[in-house]
């Protein structure tokens, strides 16, 4: 994933270069969930296989990430329901 992607419901990309400002890791943050629902909405990846390949390493904590970000959760997102927020 290329994290200089501007994220839609995240705006800029201020403080992306290097990652380290606080608004520049909720930037990446929400970068890294718009490209894990992008995979879930393919269909061909278990929600396990999407949260490793976006860097995840624990389920909980992207499921809590998600559905924080989304509305749903990426079990949800797989199964093709509507993103509510």
């Amino acid at each position: 994933m290329n994290p200089y992607l501007i994220c839609p419901s995240c705006g800029s990309d201020d403080g992306m270069k290097n990652g380290t400002t606080r608004r520049g890791k909720q930037n990446y943050k929400c970068r890294v969930l718009e490209q894990a629902e992008k995979l879930l909405r393919q269909g061909n990846r278990t929600v396990v296989e999407v949260a490793m390949q976006v860097g995840y390493g624990h389920l909980g904590h992207f499921t809590a990430a998600f559905k924080q970000q989304f509305g749903i959760t990426p079990s949800q997102c797989l199964a093709g329901h509507k993103i509510v927020n």
